[in-house]
């Protein structure tokens, strides 16, 4: 069933694309065009190749040093650590995409594009973050068992690695809109070795050894993945830094203000589900009303992006 669909997709795709545009494939080759295209595409399945890899290698070795009864905690951890980047991030990566292809030759509007865009990723990504860090305990009580506590920590320390990620995930998308494919590929190189190293360094200590490595390698990889990509498309390297910055503050006092109302309403016999949903839901509150009062022009970004996205059903691979 799952192949048919693949199928059918692909055919029904092929056939509307057929009737609803007037170009037709004619029979003409260019060498020269085949030889950059092969340059680009190959470097860009190196790194996609390279991406999922190390999405995959922590899981191989906690799985082949740690055992099965470490595995599960863990991989229930990182699927949950994922879940803002994908959500959010993912569907930003997909809005923004083919707008920085389309403007890949203005330079100075694609630099204020990208900035904008790392401002909204970071704005929506590192609340949800936070709010996993905060309300960890309760969330993995109530969504996946008590049988689960080992999962909690690891939670914790991975989502701390995923606030780092959310700073460049969007460096993939600008690099390939430019057709810097060749430095794309090292900045994925480098991180995967990084990050590679830092899974097999905190085996000695477990699951939450794993984990808190990873999260120091990601914020060690900021920096430098930061200046390749700015300096491979001509950006202002401290504005790529500074892009968003303004804005954790605001998810820091939002989950301030979850700790705060967690551990009031830890003293009451409130039910782990309705703690839950109340301290959520004081933090998302708290950072709504911190974004309005110091940044209201985001709202607008945000709205912009959420167009894009509804406008454009293509989806991209973020690194």
């Amino acid at each position: 069933a799952i192949v048919l669909n693949f199928v059918a997709y692909s055919v029904t795709s092929t056939i509307l694309v057929w009737i609803l545009l007037d170009w037709r494939p004619r029979r003409a080759f260019s060498t020269e065009s085949a030889r950059n295209l092969w340059g680009f595409s190959t470097r860009i399945f190196s790194a996609t190749v390279l991406s999922e890899g190390t999405q995959s290698l922590d899981k191989v070795l906690v799985g082949r040093f740690l055992g099965a009864a470490a595995l599960g905690p863990y991989s229930l951890a990182y699927s949950t650590m994922l879940l803002p980047s994908t959500l959010l991030g993912g569907a930003l990566f997909s809005a923004v995409s083919p707008a920085y292809s389309r403007i890949q030759s203005d330079k100075a509007r694609l630099e204020r594009a990208w900035l904008r865009s790392k401002r909204v990723s970071i704005a929506v990504v590192s609340p949800a973050l936070l709010a996993l860090i905060v309300v960890a305990p309760d969330f993995v009580h109530v969504v996946f068992g008590e049988r689960w506590d080992d999962a909690i920590i690891p939670l914790q320390l991975l989502c701390v690695g995923g606030l780092a990620h959310s700073l460049v995930t969007l460096h993939w998308g600008v690099l390939q809109a430019r057709g810097e494919a060749g430095t794309l590929l090292r900045v994925t190189l480098m991180s995967s070795v990084v990050t590679w190293a830092a899974f097999a360094a905190g085996l000695h200590w477990g699951i939450v050894g794993v984990s808190a490595f990873y999260a120091g390698a990601k914020w060690l990889l900021v920096g430098p993945s930061t200046w390749m990509t700015t300096k491979a498309v001509s950006f202002d390297v401290w504005a790529a830094l500074r892009a968003g910055v303004d804005l954790v503050p605001a998810a820091v006092g939002a989950a301030a203000t979850g700790l705060v109302v967690r551990r009031l309403v830890l003293e009451t016999a409130l039910p782990e589900a309705l703690r839950l949903i109340l301290v959520s839901s004081a933090m998302f509150a708290a950072y709504g009303a911190i974004v309005l009062a110091v940044a209201p022009s985001l709202v607008r970004d945000i709205k912009q992006v959420a167009r894009r996205r509804a406008d454009d059903g293509t989806v991209h691979k973020p690194a």
